[in-house]
């Protein structure tokens, strides 16, 4: 039971994340590191991606297909990974946070974390 309420609240998380990704296009897109082609197709991306995992994770809560968008939304938190460290690195304030590196290095951190709650909410250390 406390698995599937945190499972509903990560998709939850997700699903206000992708629509950032569209409200926030502009900030979004400049925390993608330079070396990445296209900021904002991949910003649209990102959001769409988030959006579609979050209903998938909201319509699965009871289903063994869970695992499955577990492990999308892990793969989805380390494909963001370098645009957290871009934003740290670089130090500047966006999208409501402020560029103090001790709170963009913390989101970074944040991730490990972030990860080990979606795998247990999501049951995937548990067979198909």
């Amino acid at each position: 039971m406390i698995q599937r309420t945190v499972a509903a609240l990560l998709a939850l998380f997700f699903l206000a994340a992708g629509v950032l990704h569209f409200i926030e296009l502009e900030g979004f897109a400049r925390i993608v590191p330079p070396f990445l082609p296209a900021p904002k197709t991949i910003v649209i991306i990102t959001g769409i991606y988030e959006i579609i995992l979050a209903i998938g994770m909201l319509a699965s809560l009871t289903q063994p297909r869970l695992r499955l968008l577990g492990y999308g939304a892990v793969a989805y938190c380390v494909a963001v990974l370098p645009a957290n460290i871009y934003q740290a690195m670089e130090g500047f304030s966006n999208m409501g946070l402020p560029g103090d590196p001790t709170v963009l290095w913390g989101r970074v951190l944040l991730q490990l974390p972030l990860i080990l709650l979606i795998l247990w909410a999501c049951k995937v250390n548990k067979p198909l």
